[in-house]
């Protein structure tokens, strides 16, 4: 995307580190938030962020890469609620199995979690090069250890916006009505760690 479509491949670093930092700003900040709305509402304000800003990617165009700076610091603030609330969930999720079962299984739900993160994201890369190899993409050259500039067929540049933008759009407001059926609030969790120390007599 940024080398065939921007040609802005000497800044890619800068765009990644940009969405990093950002990131790490805003973690104590959704954490903070979390407190006030709880977890889902959270999720929901920051997964809304980045959809509108992963929608944003797609009508960026070539030569506009302070456009792709600012997106960037956007992304972060929803990544940083990516990096935050899903692992978050988890320890809650763990306490409420514990309750309804009587067992504690936090390797299972780990990893479950990991393998399910690893998948998604074999899956992501999979589903990318499928799509550009049917649009048309031209391998680069390498000459004398340097790989070469490729000019790219129209199919594979619209492509690349696609896949950067659009698809993952699509699959985060696919998570927004799976995150609004996530059952344990600030109030449930209180009940459960309750439930939990009176089954265990403290």
């Amino acid at each position: 995307y940024t080398r065939y479509w921007l040609d802005a491949e000497d800044q890619f670093t800068i765009f990644v580190a940009l969405i990093q930092i950002v990131a790490a700003i805003f973690l104590p900040i959704w954490t903070i938030a979390s407190g006030k709305i709880g977890k889902k509402g959270v999720y929901l304000a920051g997964a809304s962020i980045w959809i509108v800003t992963l929608i944003g990617l797609y009508f960026i165009q070539p030569g506009q890469a302070n456009l792709l700076m600012v997106a960037s610091a956007f992304a972060g603030i929803g990544v940083s609620v990516a990096y935050l609330i899903p692992w978050s969930m988890v320890p809650d999720t763990i306490e409420h199995n514990e309750l309804e079962t009587g067992e504690r299984q936090e390797g299972v739900f780990y990893g479950m979690f990991v393998f399910l993160q690893k998948l998604g994201l074999a899956a992501g890369l999979t589903f990318s090069n499928f799509a550009l190899e049917a649009a048309g993409y031209v391998n680069a050259e390498t000459i004398d250890g340097v790989q070469q500039f490729v000019e790219q067929p129209e199919s594979v540049l619209s492509t690349l916006r696609i896949i950067v933008s659009l698809a993952p759009a699509v699959i985060l407001a696919l998570s927004i009505p799976i995150a609004l059926m996530y059952p344990i609030t600030r109030q449930r969790y209180d009940d459960i760690q309750a439930a939990l120390a009176e089954r265990k007599g403290l």
